[in-house]
């Protein structure tokens, strides 16, 4: 199977359908969404919709439970606090529905996927050093667990001692996934925190047992100022430019 993995579009449309028109030529089996469709981005609504129509294998993030959990907010900062009460101002009754149907994890064929950790995912724990991947990987059995939440790609390779951390290059990296458990994180489509302002998506093909980042230009001026106009934190459309 060749799945192509999406996290962390967060209302971002103009990076979403970039993503959308560059996998048009990669061949795939099934979409695996790893969370937080919405917050942050003007475009939630729609974003929504076209995530609906890719018919996905889909985890609930952070963001997707805060608009339909409003104690939740509590536990983001001010920034994204008012991007997660306008949007779920401007979300449909059946959109919300959609959010709703989300579970925090799914497994399937050796593979576990959520939105912050296998472990624990609706505490929303970060998982962002390889000694995090430590804690966490020794919590499960699963030989692949695919994350998302950091918005930064990344692999952690345990080989039953400890991990190491490998920084996708654009190639595909093969998984030894007879010795070896990984835990693999697509990056961000919406809003990428790695100082790559480029959207992320990723291919993972579990015939060829390899994991690949890929990056797309998009229309990022556009995309940040529609979050401006919308009354958004400024903040949260220019760090956009720089990937941050």
């Amino acid at each position: 199977m060749r799945y192509l993995l999406l996290s962390d579009v967060h209302g971002n449309w103009e990076a979403f359908k970039a993503v959308l028109g560059e996998v048009k030529n990669e061949k795939f089996d099934r979409v695996i969404f790893l969370g937080d469709i919405v917050g942050y981005g003007a475009d939630p609504q729609k974003c929504c919709e076209q995530l609906k129509k890719l018919e996905p294998i889909t985890v609930m993030g952070n963001h997707d439970a805060a608009v339909l959990r409003p104690e939740l907010l509590s536990w983001f900062n001010h920034y994204a606090r008012l991007a997660l009460e306008w949007t779920a101002a401007h979300l449909s009754k059946s959109c919300l529905e959609y959010l709703a149907s989300f579970p925090v994890r799914v497994k399937f064929d050796d593979i576990t996927a959520v939105h912050s950790n296998p472990y624990k995912p609706e505490s929303w724990e970060y998982i962002l050093s390889k000694l995090d991947a430590l804690f966490y990987i020794k919590k499960t059995s699963d030989r692949i667990i695919l994350f998302g939440h950091t918005h930064i790609p990344v692999i952690y390779e345990y080989d039953g001692e400890s991990v190491r951390t490998i920084k996708p290059d654009g190639n595909p990296f093969k998984l030894d996934i007879e010795n070896k458990r990984y835990m693999l994180n697509p990056g961000s489509v919406g809003q990428p925190r790695d100082n790559d302002p480029r959207a992320a998506y990723a291919i993972l093909d579990t015939d060829e047992m390899t994991f690949v980042v890929k990056r797309v230009e998009y229309d990022v001026e556009k995309a940040a100022r529609k979050i401006i106009d919308a009354g958004l934190p400024r903040f949260l459309g220019e760090r956009l430019y720089t990937g941050e």
